[in-house]
């Protein structure tokens, strides 16, 4: 069965675009927002399969979210925004501790 783009849902919308950035292999790829609207499932697959893919890649990863989870996944440093002026930069380890008084420990990038 072949759908126009139009005709797609807005989850497979989001996962055609991710497949197409996936494959440019670029120096600088930016996500906004990547898993907004996932379930809680299908959010952990997506940041395994990011970390995977791009973990042995020399490639920067803009990032731009609101859930910690994806944060401590998939980065390293953090620049905080607010009302599009920056407010923070600097590590992800230094940060979430001034921030959020921890702490993280992953396998990011």
């Amino acid at each position: 069965m072949t759908k126009k783009y139009a005709a797609l849902s807005g989850g497979q919308k989001q996962r055609h675009t991710i497949i197409l950035v996936l494959i440019q292999d670029s120096p600088l790829v930016f996500f906004d927002e990547v898993t907004s609207g996932l379930d809680f499932e299908t959010r952990q697959k997506l940041m395994t399969k990011l970390v995977e893919w791009y973990s042995n890649k020399p490639t920067t990863l803009c990032v731009v979210s609101h859930c910690y989870e994806e944060l401590e996944q998939l980065v390293n440093k953090l620049l905080i925004l607010e009302r599009g002026q920056v407010v923070d930069f600097g590590s992800k380890d230094e940060l979430f501790r001034k921030y959020c008084g921890k702490t993280v420990i992953t396998n990011a990038l």
